[in-house]
């Protein structure tokens, strides 16, 4: 990874390496080149050397790339961060990174301030640690502008740096998992995937997520890595990505499933995206794309949807081309990376068809920081790790998942995956957001429920409607939500995923208002 930036730069010195979509200027690789070289040597000057955590809290801004790239090209562990964490959540994971620097924008140094304030705790109990703050847009701190055009002559070493990855935290706080730094160049850890979706040195892939999720983030060095275009969004709207499709070439989008439903809800944004010509690929991950939503969007969009499997700790992954998808409806693929396991409750590996916990074989093993009895929880004797998903696979090893174990509901003794009732109430044309989960429940134990967002005003009949569409779809009668409730909004956290307990909140207060 440490020289890709530098040779890149040199071939291709005009092209564009990075932008917000709709806005100007743009990085070209010769700006990033110069920009991260000069703040990864003012960096070192300050102390700030191989080994060491820069810990990143910016909105998608263009000096996202300067700072990240900085770092992963002198050594450095990178380790972006969420502004919608609270600032007890934030403190709590700056104490974890433990950063010698931390790079905040303006819109986030409040935030900053609070999660900041007094120093962190240091694990020795040695009085409090003061990292290094750094500016961007103006703030408290070194300003970013001053550190790049003051640079010392001496250019840092180049050394692959790595990052911190964060889950996403919508079950409780994220759990960080520090990667180890390279001994010599990072593999690109996208390749396969990039190459199985067409994206290359001539790609400009748009993902329109926050920067700090892992899925961006990855997407985003990689197509840089590959000499191609990557751009971001403030903030995602449907109008915006449709309007990047037409006017600024974007070749590949990097959504996740919410995103696609969200496109495919608009009236006219269909349209517009077959009728730009240009967008060669929808990759989709970040969470199971529904089955019907796949194939209303294959039917309508064309055979351009790809999607992957793999969570944010890197542990191995699938992928699953358009017709593999077509053929195969609700699977996530085969395994790119490493291998897939499905085990029961006492470890054994279970036959096709059987739903149990999924493994990753062959990939590196989960360490989550802070946390032992998350770790423990995450590996197999056998040198496999897992997340906690749960799916099945079939006889030709296509992988399907199939929920979380911490979101099964027990209901009256029978186990229900809450995914399935989820996925077929996004494939209704009325609903423009649904999420399902268990609440307790006297008689029963717990119960399946479900909350969901028409797609206009006027929910009428939808009720009614949609327990004859459940009824339809889900041949098990305990795998249908007892209760369904109309919320203005499911809470989701800005990588798309449902935030669970806000879920059951806004659950409880539609129930109580006879929503």
């Amino acid at each position: 990874m440490a020289v890709d930036l530098p040779r890149i730069a040199a071939l291709r010195p005009a092209h564009d390496a990075f932008g917000i979509a709709g806005a100007s200027p743009r990085r070209t690789f010769g700006d990033l080149d110069e920009r991260s070289r000069r703040l990864a040597a003012s960096l070192a000057g300050l102390g700030v050397g191989p080994g060491d955590v820069v810990a990143v809290l910016l909105e998608n801004v263009l000096e996202w790339a300067d700072v990240v790239w900085a770092g992963l090209r002198s050594g450095l562990l990178v380790a972006p961060l969420s502004h919608h964490l609270p600032p007890e959540g934030l403190r709590r994971v700056l104490t974890i990174a433990d950063p010698a620097a931390v790079v905040v924008s303006a819109g986030c140094a409040e935030l900053a301030d609070a999660a900041l304030a007094g120093g962190l705790p240091r694990s020795d109990g040695d009085g409090p640690r003061v990292p290094l703050r750094i500016a961007v847009g103006g703030g408290p701190g070194l300003p970013l502008e001053d550190l790049i055009a003051g640079a010392p002559a001496t250019p840092a070493p180049e050394r692959a740096g790595a990052r911190i990855v964060y889950t996403s935290g919508t079950t409780g706080p994220p759990k960080a998992i520090r990667e180890q730094l390279p001994d010599g160049d990072a593999p690109l850890r996208l390749g396969p995937l990039m190459t199985a979706v067409g994206i290359d040195r001539d790609a400009v892939v748009l993902s329109p997520g926050p920067a700090y999720h892992s899925a961006p983030f990855g997407f985003t060095t990689s197509v840089q890595r590959l000499g191609g275009t990557a751009l971001s969004m403030r903030r995602f709207d449907v109008d915006g990505v449709v309007r990047a499709v037409e006017d600024e070439a974007v070749s590949h989008l990097q959504l996740v499933p919410t995103m696609l439903h969200r496109i495919l809800r608009d009236p006219s944004a269909v349209d517009r995206l077959r009728a730009s010509g240009g967008l060669r690929g929808i990759v989709l991950g970040g969470g199971a794309c529904a089955a019907g939503l796949k194939a209303e969007a294959l039917d309508r969009l064309g055979p351009i949807v790809h999607e992957y499997y793999g969570a944010s700790e890197g542990l191995g992954q699938t992928y699953v081309g358009p017709a593999d998808a077509a053929a195969r409806p609700g699977t996530v693929g085969r395994p790119v990376k490493g291998s897939v396991h499905v085990t029961g409750p006492d470890g054994t590996e279970l036959a096709a068809g059987a739903i149990g916990r999924v493994w990753f074989g062959g990939g590196r093993d989960v360490t989550y920081e802070g946390d032992d009895a998350a770790t423990a929880a995450a590996r197999d004797p056998r040198g496999w790790s897992t997340v906690g998903d749960l799916g099945h696979l079939d006889e030709d090893g296509f992988l399907y998942l199939d929920g979380r174990e911490s979101q099964v509901v027990v209901t009256g003794g029978v186990n229900v995956h809450p995914q399935h009732a989820e996925d077929a109430l996004l494939a209704h044309p009325r609903v423009a957001d649904a999420t399902a989960f268990g609440v307790p429940d006297d008689e029963w134990g717990e119960r399946l429920v479900a909350i969901l967002r028409p797609v206009d005003g006027d929910a009428g009949d939808l009720v009614a409607d949609l327990r004859e569409h459940l009824r339809a779809e889900l041949a098990q009668p305990a795998a249908r939500p007892r209760e369904l409730r109309i919320v203005a909004e499911v809470p989701r956290a800005a990588g798309g995923k449902v935030d669970v307990p806000a879920a059951r909140a806004a659950f409880a207060d539609a129930r109580a208002g006879g929503a």
